[in-house]
């Protein structure tokens, strides 16, 4: 037994010695202005020690400088005629395994004016997304949900909140399409997790934390039952590396 934990404690030793020597690598590489490769060298090292709070913190950091930077050269790019440069500027700027799909900007863009705006064509275009039918609740409720599950507060009522309908008109609108609202949260629960277990090689504790589950237990439970397979074996067949038939 002693010489079984003396080979673990080994091994451990020698994993922490490793990510810590990526990690000097990595930040010789971003202090010489290389910003690219010492991000993939930190991301490298996140991989070999998920849990380095230190690490993950120091990545995040330099990640968003780089992003920032990253969109200013496009602009800059874009302004200057050159789009082939700013597309690769933008290009560089993303982030992938990230918990939401977004695109990040200076707010002062918010505020920014048209050059070629067309007032009668924003007209036309206002009266006729006026003259549209309301979607259908259902759509409403399941974007909704998608933004929350996220946060991990999923509710009737946060829903309703979110929609400007009291949670009764809520229930009612929904039973009048067919839909209960327990079964579409789960539907998109199944249809996330499956979705960050192909495209992401995220934990699966990460996966189970970020659609709002207490634990890995429930989160494996709940998606046998959904699939018939637990969501280590999903992922062996449908994950990142998988053999794509």
């Amino acid at each position: 037994m002693k010489k079984y934990l003396a080979i673990v404690l080994s091994a451990l030793l020698l994993a922490a010695c490793a990510t810590q020597e990526t990690f000097k690598e990595a930040r010789i590489l971003i202090e010489a202005g290389n910003e690219e490769a010492g991000l993939a060298r930190l991301e490298q090292a996140l991989q070999e020690s998920p849990q380095d709070v230190e690490l993950r913190n120091y990545y995040e950091r330099h990640k968003a400088v780089a992003v920032q930077r990253y969109l200013q050269l496009g602009d800059n790019a874009r302004s200057a005629g050159q789009p082939e440069r700013a597309e690769e500027a933008y290009r560089l700027a993303q982030r992938f395994d990230a918990d939401n799909a977004a695109l990040a900007f200076p707010a002062k863009w918010l505020e920014h004016r048209l050059s070629n705006a067309d007032p009668n064509l924003r007209h036309e275009i206002k009266a006729w997304l006026e003259d549209r039918n309301q979607p259908d609740v259902a759509d409403e409720v399941r974007r909704a949900v998608r933004t929350m599950l996220v946060d991990g507060n999923v509710s009737e009522e946060a829903v309703a909140k979110t929609l400007n309908v009291s949670r009764r008109t809520l229930i009612r609108r929904l039973e009048v399409e067919g839909i209960a609202f327990h079964t579409l949260v789960q539907e998109l629960r199944l249809e996330v997790a499956c979705q960050l277990l192909r495209s992401t090689n995220n934990p699966v504790a990460d996966v189970a934390a970020s659609l709002g589950y207490a634990g890995v237990s429930p989160f494996r439970r709940a998606f046998k039952r959904w699939t018939g397979e637990t969501p280590t074996d999903w992922r062996r067949r449908n994950g990142p590396g998988s053999p794509r038939r």
